[in-house]
C-alpha cells in the first residue's frame, strides 16, 4: 500500500441486501435500526480475497492424534496395528469398535501364547481411549493426552462440514452464533456494536467451521470460528498509516483466537486454514497471547516450526464512519487511529505482535475437493 484513500481496494455491492436486512431486523432490530447494511461495502485486500470461499470438509482425527498414537506405541508397541486403524467415528465416541478390538486381541494372544498372564493394560482397556491412556501412559505424558482425549468434543458432530472464509456482512453479524457460546460479541439484540467495524476493516476475514450447507442465521450454527488478518513488517511508518517500505517476505496471514464448543473441531479448523493458506503460497502465523498461539507452541497443530522471536507488525489501514466502533482484536494487538481529514470518519490500522510459523511437512488434503 503506497497511498491511503477512503476505500483503497474499491467497493463491492452487497449481494441479496434486502433479504439480509430483513433477517437482520428480525434478529437484532435495534442494531439494524442504528447500523443498517449499506448497499456497498469496501473490498478486502487482494491477498485476503484469494482465500475467500466455502469449501467442503469432513470431520477428521485432530492434528495432534499422530503424536498421541506414537506416545502409546512407545509404551506398548503391540498397540500399533490397533491404533493405526483408528477412525474418526471411534475417536469421537471415545472407544474402539469392539469387534475390531476382539480380533486384534485374539491375534495378539495367538502370536504370543501366555500373553494374558503377563498382559499390559492394553489387552483389557484398549477399547476405551481415556482408560487406555490412564493405564498405559505415565507422568506428564499421561496427563497431556488423557485430558485431550477426555475433552475431545461431541461424539455426535456432523461428518460433513464446510469451511467458510468470508467478509460478508451477515457472517460478521452472526460471529457469535455457536451452541452454548458466551462470546463477548453477544447474541440477538445484545450483539456488540463492534461487529459492525468488521464491515469496513479491509484487512480481516472471518473463518468458521459449520455443518455442510449451514445458514449463518440459523441458531447455534458455528462449531468453531476465528479471524484471519494480513500483517507485515515495515521499515518505517509515516504517522502510523503509510508504510514507506514493506518487506514482501514479511507478508503473512495471521490467526486470532479460536472460539468453539468442540476442541477437536477447533484444531481441525486451524489445520484446514493453514492448509488453504499454504496452498495459496502465503506465509502464516498467529497473534501472540491467543489460544491459537498456545496450540501451535504445544504441538497440537501437528509438525509446525514456530519462530521464538516475535514480530511487531502492522495490519491493513482502513477507514470507518465516525459512528462505528473499532472492531474487536484478539491477544497482543491494538488499533492505532487518527481522524480522517474531511471524510467524517476514522483512519485506523491494527498493531500486532505475532509468531511467524510454517509447517515442517504437508499433511493429506482434508477437503473433499
Amino acid at each position: 500500500m503506497t497511498t491511503v484513500s477512503t476505500f483503497p481496494f474499491g467497493l463491492t455491492p452487497v449481494t441479496d441486501r434486502a433479504a439480509m436486512q430483513q433477517r437482520y431486523r428480525e434478529t437484532a432490530p435495534q442494531l439494524a435500526r442504528d447500523f443498517p447494511i449499506p448497499s456497498d461495502l469496501p473490498r478486502r485486500h487482494p491477498l485476503l480475497a484469494r482465500l475467500e470461499g466455502r469449501f467442503p470438509l469432513e470431520d477428521q482425527l485432530p492434528p495432534w492424534w499422530a503424536a498421541c498414537r506414537e506416545a502409546f506405541q512407545q509404551r506398548c508397541p503391540c498397540l500399533e496395528p490397533l491404533l493405526a486403524g483408528m477412525t474418526c467415528a471411534e475417536f469421537r465416541r471415545g472407544s474402539l469398535d469392539h469387534t475390531r478390538w476382539k480380533t486384534w486381541r485374539a491375534c495378539l494372544c495367538s502370536a504370543a501364547p501366555g500373553v494374558l498372564e503377563t498382559a499390559c493394560g492394553c489387552l483389557h482397556r484398549a477399547w476405551n481411549l481415556s482408560l487406555l491412556a490412564e493405564d498405559i501412559l505415565v507422568g506428564e505424558t499421561r496427563e497431556r493426552w488423557r485430558d485431550l482425549i477426555v475433552n475431545r468434543g461431541e461424539k455426535g458432530i456432523a461428518r460433513d462440514l464446510d469451511l467458510v472464509i468470508t467478509s460478508t456482512a451477515d457472517w460478521w453479524l452472526n460471529m457469535s452464533n455457536g451452541h452454548g457460546w458466551t462470546s463477548c460479541m453477544g447474541h440477538g439484540n445484545d450483539r456488540d456494536p463492534r461487529i459492525i467495524g468488521n464491515w469496513y476493516d479491509t484487512g480481516v476475514l472471518l473463518a468458521a467451521l459449520v455443518e455442510r450447507g449451514a445458514d449463518c442465521w440459523t441458531p447455534d450454527t458455528l462449531i468453531a470460528r476465528t479471524t484471519l488478518r494480513l500483517a507485515w513488517k515495515a521499515a518505517t511508518l509515516d504517522d502510523g498509516f503509510e508504510p514507506t517500505v514493506v518487506y514482501p517476505s514479511s507478508l503473512r496471514i495471521v490467526s486470532g483466537r479460536v472460539y468453539h464448543n468442540d476442541q477437536t473441531a477447533a484444531y481441525n479448523l486451524l489445520a484446514a486454514l493453514i492448509q488453504r493458506i499454504e496452498q495459496r503460497g502465503l506465509a502464516w502465523g498467529c497473534i501472540a497471547a491467543t489460544n491459537t498461539a498456545n496450540a501451535v507452541a504445544t504441538g497440537l497443530l501437528g509438525p509446525v516450526v514456530v519462530e521464538q522471536q516475535v514480530d511487531h507488525c502492522a495490519g491493513v489501514a482502513f477507514w470507518r464512519p465516525d459512528a462505528v466502533d473499532e472492531p474487536y482484536l484478539d491477544g497482543e494487538a491494538c488499533f492505532r487511529e487518527r481522524r480522517a481529514e474531511s471524510s467524517f470518519g476514522i483512519l485506523a490500522y491494527p498493531s500486532l505482535t505475532i509468531y511467524p510459523c510454517c509447517r515442517t511437512r504437508t499433511g493429506p488434503l482434508s477437503a473433499t475437493h
